[in-house]
């Protein structure tokens, strides 16, 4: 990788050397010089053995959703949605809702309550786009190849086989090549998490020709990306071994469960033979969200739970009034008015169920993801400042004030385990040994268990009383 001597630096020299880069792949959508590798770790990585101008460069940290110099989410909002409130949590919006899809099987074949394939219809169906750009499932030249991409949907087949939600690396480089190749008068709609459409929106910024085909965006509402170990650790624990992995089913829903105690299922080789396998997530290890394994560190760096700079966004409405139905609800949060109108018609003709949330029951059903991504960044920010570390710029100051002991030590164990799992699988794989990761990272994962789950939290609640007892008899 060159870098050159300049009064800018580069992407490489911040974003990539400090390993803040999601791999979206934006970067070399805008720039031939810039080249996206799938890496060992089963992420995306950018490479430029080429030397940058000092134009090239500022372009770049300007689309870059990371970049030291790209707008961030409030002055994107402003932008998109001047008339819509703002909330500093949710983003500017007009309405926030639990929603159903009832006609039809959306509800039963999407991870949710199946409003995201409900409204991407709706927007084909009443002319809003001529195409849907989301992840679904593509073709592998080799096994270690990954598994899913971006591909664009012009009808209710294609739209409904690329419904599910996919916890793996993604990157844009070549749909956005493919959209800007498309004829005049195409009108897309963008589904993806925070960080993807951050990046589709700054692309449009600087692209007028992007900008008249991607029309909207749809944003999921993200606690962390995976890399593709995560897909591989599930596997092998259902006794598919990473490189026999075909293809793999996040959320599988389980009749008779809550809708937050989903399974996944894997397709895969096993002796020569092709397996199906369903699995819950509490069967297996790693699957708790909070631990964190697999998680890219520019995870660890947003701020941007809810896409606040898509159209709608759309998640799960974790709340006790919803959770009973293991078929799922949909939080949605909406910021476009024509969204609304078209979301309201589905409401009136019986099409779909909208109940209104407020805005208290919205926060409240992604709160752990928000406590994460601005208590914990706060944190995470004032450590990497004591270590006079570059990191992106946020909306979020860092701070330790108020922050006690017990989540502070949450937040770096978190992070380490996060950082951990991706080197402790990689070998792992090469030694063909499952047991190998467990047994690395189980003095880190016993020590975060010990402090999250009940039982550890009276042991600690326990041994404070004890110090302040100790404290007030000195």
């Amino acid at each position: 990788m060159l870098v050159t001597k300049s009064t800018a630096k580069s992407l490489f020299e911040t974003v990539v050397s400090g390993d803040y880069c999601i791999g979206c792949g934006l970067c070399a959508s805008f720039n031939a010089k810039i080249q996206i590798n799938w890496t060992e770790f089963k992420t995306y990585q950018p490479e430029c053995q080429i030397a940058l101008s000092e134009d090239e460069k500022a372009l770049l940290n300007r689309i870059c959703p990371f970049g030291e110099n790209s707008l961030n989410e409030d002055q994107i909002g402003q932008e998109l949605f001047p008339q819509s409130p703002n909330h500093s949590l949710l983003g500017r919006h007009i309405g926030t809702f639990a929603g159903i899809a009832i006609e039809e099987d959306y509800q039963e074949k999407g991870s949710s309550g199946g409003m995201g394939t409900w409204i991407a219809l709706e927007m084909l169906k009443l002319g809003f786009v001529t195409g849907v750009i989301h992840v679904g499932e593509i073709d592998r030249s080799e096994p270690n190849m990954p598994i899913f991409g971006y591909r664009i949907s012009r009808n209710s087949t294609e739209v409904r086989n690329n419904s599910k939600s996919r916890y793996y690396p993604i990157q844009v480089e070549e749909i956005i090549n493919q959209v800007k190749k498309t004829p005049l008068g195409e009108a897309f709609v963008f589904v993806g998490i925070p960080c993807m459409v951050k990046a589709i929106r700054l692309a449009c910024r600087e692209d007028l020709v992007l900008a008249g085909k991607i029309k909207y965006c749809i944003g999921l509402v993200c606690g962390h990306m995976k890399s593709g170990g995560f897909a591989e650790l599930l596997a092998w624990q259902a006794g598919v071994k990473p490189h026999e992995l075909r293809t793999i089913n996040f959320r599988e829903k389980l009749p008779g469960k809550n809708s937050n105690a989903y399974g996944f299922r894997v397709v895969g080789e096993r002796d020569g033979q092709l397996i199906d396998v369903v699995s819950s997530m509490s069967d297996v290890k790693g699957g708790d969200w909070g631990m964190g394994f697999f998680k890219p560190k520019a995870c660890e760096f947003c701020d941007d739970v809810v896409g606040e700079t898509a159209d709608i966004v759309i998640g799960d409405a974790w709340l006790p009034a919803y959770t009973s139905d293991h078929r799922g609800t949909n939080l949605l949060i909406v910021r476009n008015p024509e969204l609304l109108d078209l979301l309201k018609l589905g409401a009136d003709s019986g099409r779909i169920r909208l109940d209104q949330l407020s805005e208290k029951d919205a926060v409240k059903s992604q709160s752990s993801g928000f406590r994460h991504r601005r208590e914990g960044l706060a944190y995470r920010l004032a450590l990497a400042e004591e270590r006079n570390e570059w990191h992106p710029p946020k909306r979020t100051q860092p701070s330790k004030s108020g922050i006690s002991f017990n989540r502070r030590k949450i937040y770096r164990l978190r992070y380490e385990l996060s950082i951990l799992s991706h080197g402790a699988l990689l070998e792992a794989k090469k030694r063909d040994d499952l047991s190998f990761f467990f047994l690395t990272i189980k003095p880190l994962l016993s020590e975060y268990i010990s402090l999250t789950s009940p039982s550890g939290i009276r042991v600690l609640a326990s041994k404070l009383k004890k110090l302040i007892r100790y404290v007030i008899r000195r």
